[in-house]
């Protein structure tokens, strides 16, 4: 990978699409995770096994020279997904002619035709446009431009798009890991979302008054674009156990049921209860609300950058409850999860908030009832809200706004930080501040792996200022743009305060940095050099003083070739002198003579292998006042 930093920028793109389209989520690994993705570069250029191979081993995606597009690596996560070549399928002679005879000898099994025990299509119909279909060249011979001809004409529809999902994708996705029928990826910095009975007050920002809603044909299952819309999950057509294994390798709609279950949208007025001031206001209930009293099951994950916080904020909240006469419990709003003798709170209808990116996140709160719950903040960057209303429910649910915060108090011994909305480019106007505190007795070392901040010789516009302390006065230890990667930065105590602050005219990509706790061995009598102790980031190493060398253990420093003269006249001579010197010396000599003396050095033997080329042969190198101030280099070439 020739740019680390922008790799894995493309590598989260890619995940984030992924996301915004599916209920899938990618996630850092974890300690409790053996099973993940190593992303590296292979043999095989652009790469990857189908499917999970192990629950219990990691597997590698290979994103060789040229494969660190967005488009690619959204491909090679297909197979991961556990997607094969679309052009493989039982059915694809109904669909493309493949022309063996043009492609490059050796990669015929690129276009080997699956069986059905090997590939479910999920009655997904064949599908042109898939990110998952080989373009009509891929793998041609030198004087041939096609190796997959669409029999679909005319004109030919094109294939091998790596732009992004298709809407066959998304289907398919989605069928194959039973995605929820309504709920989706939250990805932008702020927002609003709202159950589908409630799902109109966003559509007509925030206005609660009449409104005439359209009619829908509800016999349409068309995908919608528009990534806040419903998708049709049709459960009975989930895919049966099949085979999900191998290697490849490559150079929401509107939501359906029975019709006697639901009805058309009309223009009709009901009555809301404004949650704040207890008055009820005339307003339009969504197609859900009217015409079904059926259960439903959402899910919503909310994504920040790494490093921020999700604040979220329900705005209405209308679900119901088995009794009335239960308290409120917990974090005071809602009525949150409780059992009593003979009770169940929020057991059948509620919104449930989890602290992460799954099911089994930490639980925040259970919420039911119409009293609204207070502000949630999470502690990572990550919420997971699932709704569900039961069968025979009038409830009209919720209403909820979010906001992704960047910035704030971090106490925690390692951790990472990113700018706003990262991988994508910055906002403009944007200031984010992180006080970091690691355990006492350490100091906090920050490491950044991408860094791309709107130049300026002096910051001014957009930087990124890093301080010794925990406050705006405390010294200054870096202020940071440009886009050359900063060497590690480390503080001299505890804490460390971050500062991002981006104008209103350039935005760039950003930063990435990990942050975590560092001790100095070498403050202690623990680390065990005989000489000096070097500090680095996790560790230490050990040098030696001038004349000595480091023994093989790391640690103890033995006599060697050089070393300090402090006499008025001597003899230095290479080791083991009048015999061969031995390889691999390093020799170094200081001679140091009385204020206002000058030293003269005589040489009586000059035998050196090799040409005037310091870093491949033998030299010797002589400075007034240190090797970084060179006065005379030479080599036997120069002595002859």
């Amino acid at each position: 990978m020739s740019n680390p930093g922008e790799t894995k920028a493309t590598i989260m793109k890619a995940m984030r699409h992924w996301e915004n389209h599916t209920c899938l989520s990618f996630v850092e690994r974890e300690p409790q995770h053996k099973s993940y993705i190593i992303f590296t570069v292979k043999p095989c250029g652009c790469c990857s096994y189908v499917g999970r191979r192990s629950e219990d081993e990691p597997q590698a995606i290979s994103i060789g020279k040229n494969c660190d597009k967005k488009g690619i690596v959204i491909h090679e996560l297909g197979h991961v997904i556990g997607f094969w070549h679309e052009h493989t399928r039982p059915d694809r002679d109904d669909h493309v002619e493949i022309l063996l005879e043009n492609v490059v000898e050796g990669q015929d099994f690129n276009f080997k035709k699956m069986d059905s025990g090997e590939v479910n299509s999920l009655r997904e119909p064949y599908d042109y446009s898939s990110i998952m279909h080989y373009a009509k060249g891929t793998f041609a011979k030198a004087n041939k431009d096609e190796t997959i001809r669409p029999k679909a004409c005319c004109p030919r529809p094109p294939i091998g798009q790596r732009i992004q999902l298709s809407p066959g994708d998304v289907r398919q996705t989605n069928k194959l890991y039973g995605c929820p029928s309504c709920g989706r990826t939250l990805m932008e910095p702020s927002g609003t979302f709202a159950s589908p009975q409630m799902s109109w007050v966003i559509h007509n920002s925030h206005d609660y008054n009449t409104a005439s809603v359209p009619d829908i044909d509800f016999n349409s299952p068309e995908i919608l674009t528009d990534p806040a819309s419903f998708y049709h999950p049709l459960t009975q057509e989930l895919p049966t156990a099949h085979r999900l294994s191998g290697m490849v390798g490559d150079h929401q709609g509107l939501m359906i049921s029975d019709d006697s279950r639901w009805a058309k949208f009309a223009s009709i007025t009901a009555k809301l209860h404004d949650q704040n001031t207890g008055n009820s206001e005339s307003a339009a209930p969504s197609s859900l609300e009217l015409a079904s009293t059926g259960p439903l099951f959402c899910q919503w994950r909310i994504i920040g950058a790494m490093g921020e916080r999700i604040h979220l904020n329900f705005t209405y909240l209308d679900i119901f409850q088995q009794h009335d006469d239960l308290k409120s419990v917990g974090g005071g709003g809602g009525l949150a999860l409780s059992r009593g003798p003979s009770q169940l709170a929020c057991t059948n209808d509620y919104v449930e908030i989890r602290d992460g990116y799954y099911s089994g996140s930490p639980l925040i709160g259970r919420y039911c009832g119409k009293t609204l719950p207070p502000m949630i903040i999470s502690t990572k960057s990550r919420l997971w809200v699932e709704y569900r209303r039961s069968s025979g429910s009038l409830s009209t649910g919720f209403v909820a706004e979010y906001q992704a915060v960047c910035g704030g108090e971090v106490i925690q011994e390692e951790g990472i930080i990113t700018s706003p909305s990262y991988p994508e480019f910055y906002k403009p106007n944007k200031e984010c501040i992180w006080k970091i505190v690691v355990p006492t007795g350490f100091s906090v070392a920050l490491t950044f792996q991408s860094f791309d901040i709107e130049k300026h010789d002096n910051c001014v516009y957009d930087y990124l200022e890093i301080r010794d302390g925990l406050s705006e006065s405390s010294p200054v230890l870096k202020k940071l743009c440009g886009s050359n990667l900063p060497t590690p930065i480390k503080s001299t105590n505890n804490m460390m305060y971050i500062k991002f602050v981006s104008d209103s005219s350039v935005e760039k990509q950003g930063f990435t940095a990990e942050f975590q706790k560092e001790f100095d061995e070498c403050k202690t009598n623990k680390h065990g050099c005989s000489h000096i102790c070097v500090n680095t980031l996790g560790s230490y190493r050990c040098q030696c003083e001038i004349g000595y060398e480091l023994h093989p253990d790391g640690k103890r420093c033995e006599d060697a070739c050089g070393g300090v003269i402090n006499a008025a006249n001597g003899t230095i001579q290479t080791p083991g002198f009048p015999a061969e010197y031995p390889p691999n010396k390093n020799c170094i000599w200081k001679i140091v003579a009385a204020p206002k003396s000058t030293i003269f050095l005589n040489f009586t033997h000059f035998d050196l292998e090799g040409k005037n080329v310091r870093s491949l042969w033998p030299y010797l190198h002589i400075s007034s006042r240190g090797f970084t101030d060179p006065f005379i280099t030479i080599s036997t070439d120069q002595w002859q």
